[in-house]
């Protein structure tokens, strides 16, 4: 068979190369360039961190807050040809996210959200008061759920009443409501001291109330009348040989971010309810942990109790500069309680409603009493103890000469620790606990039924 004598053609296969969508070689030029700011901003926030002196826990956040804006560089410089499609892919996943995130945004809106409980606000005569975006916050600006047209008890002191650490069931006008059968009212707030006390035994009086609970806590409210003797409404106690100058609570202070990351997040969380929600709940876990550093700082060598179920932490050189009675702020301060203590005992007495005096000791003072009865002995604790009990013995003759019930429970307070009862946390809060505010409202109950109250109707 003869073969054909034509050639076959050989086929070569062709590929065909889809050239690149236009602009493809820009937008490649336009993520490095967005990838290198964020990376340079991360490299800025790092050496910032580095270079700040604030607490462990806003260094780590920053580190992390860097290392987010580091990472697409990274991957685009490692991974050339698999980062480009990694992120586009994370884009459309995170879509789902955002949506979510929008919704959470619109929801947390409507439903009135009004960020953490404890936000101040200026006013022009207590100086400041809880803000009205607070949850906690009646009408009133006190941490009460309304303002009733009349209540059976008002209480009336700074962060010790108010309960700061607790829930607001767990407070001490809360708690003396349920132990009792009556109603409570509270009309406190941390920073508060005497001068703030009469303005709010005026406003209580409008409540009609038939007990007036003042509870002096001796940790800082002696210091508080001096310092907070600048407001207007306080002029009449000024000592003409002293200046006294403006005075506001640290939560208005103009506070500086502790880095360049925290002051990034604060930004963002004004227009965020849900990254101000997200930021207040860790800033105020990492701001407790700097307050302590800085704390401790101060009195490194300081004493702990470490027995039992009470043990506890103590910063008697932090509690001992509101005590001091070398410090002529001290002594102006105790002058100026006296005098408050007068003028509240004088309007309750006009207005016909009893008014008790409920002296709260720093729980290095309580201790310290405790410590009396052993052989156990702390010198830093004995000398704020001295101090605080020249104070209490001083006031409590105004008190009694103004009219007071009067009612001192650091004696209460020092049996139930040697009774191995907790009173305060294990930390260095001065804050009661729930239990300590428990034993608070049933010493006021026993002391106003000793003073002739039958019990409700």
């Amino acid at each position: 068979m003869q073969r054909s004598g034509t050639k076959r053609k050989k086929r070569t296969a062709k590929i065909v190369v889809d050239p690149a969508p236009p602009g493809a070689g820009s937008v490649k030029v336009y993520g490095f360039l967005l990838a290198g700011v964020l990376a340079l901003a991360g490299f800025i926030i790092i050496l910032d961190a580095s270079l700040a002196d604030t607490a462990s826990g806003y260094r780590l956040l920053a580190w992390c807050l860097a290392l987010a804006l580091i990472l697409p560089l990274a991957s685009l410089i490692l991974l050339p040809a698999r980062a480009p499609r990694f992120w586009k892919k994370a884009s459309l996943a995170a879509l789902p996210a955002i949506v979510l995130l929008g919704l959470g945004e619109i929801s947390l809106r409507l439903m009135g959200y009004a960020g953490q409980a404890f936000a101040l606000t200026a006013d022009p005569e207590l100086g400041h008061r809880l803000a009205d975006r607070s949850p906690e916050a009646d009408s009133w600006g006190f941490r009460n759920p309304r303002v009733p047209e009349r209540s059976d008890v008002v209480f009336i002191g700074d962060s010790q009443v108010y309960g700061f650490g607790v829930d607001q069931e767990e407070s001490l006008p809360a708690q003396f409501a349920d132990l009792s059968g009556v109603s409570s009212y509270s009309m406190s707030l941390g920073g508060y001291g005497p001068v703030q006390y009469l303005e709010l035994c005026k406003r209580a009086l409008q409540l009609k109330p038939k007990l007036l609970v003042l509870g002096l806590y001796l940790g800082n409210d002696i210091l508080d009348a001096h310092l907070y003797a600048g407001l207007e409404s306080a002029s009449s106690y000024r000592n003409p040989s002293i200046t006294y100058g403006p005075y506001q609570a640290v939560e208005l202070r103009g506070k500086v971010a502790p880095n360049l990351a925290m002051a990034i997040v604060d930004g963002l969380r004004s227009y965020s309810v849900i990254v101000e929600a997200s930021v207040d709940l860790v800033r105020n876990l990492l701001s407790r942990q700097s307050d302590l550093a800085e704390l401790y700082s101060m009195e490194p060598d300081a004493p702990r109790h470490a027995e039992g179920n009470i043990a506890t932490l103590f910063t008697p050189t932090y509690r001992m500069a509101a005590s001091n009675l070398d410090d002529e702020r001290v002594l102006d301060g105790i002058r100026i309680t006296s005098l408050c203590l007068q003028d509240i005992a004088m309007l309750c007495k006009e207005a016909n409603v009893p008014v008790m005096l409920l002296v709260i000791p720093s729980k290095e003072s309580a201790y310290a009493a405790m410590y009396e009865q052993t052989e156990v002995s702390v010198p830093a604790l004995e000398q704020l103890s001295a101090a605080e009990a020249m104070i209490t013995e001083q006031l409590l003759v105004v008190a009694a000469e103004s009219g007071f019930l009067l009612l001192d429970s650091r004696p209460a307070l020092t049996t139930a620790l040697s009774a191995d009862e907790p009173i305060w946390p294990a930390g260095a809060d001065g804050h009661p606990r729930a239990e300590g505010y428990s034993m608070l409202a049933a010493l006021v109950l026993q002391a106003w039924r000793q003073s002739g109250w039958q019990g409700p109707r």
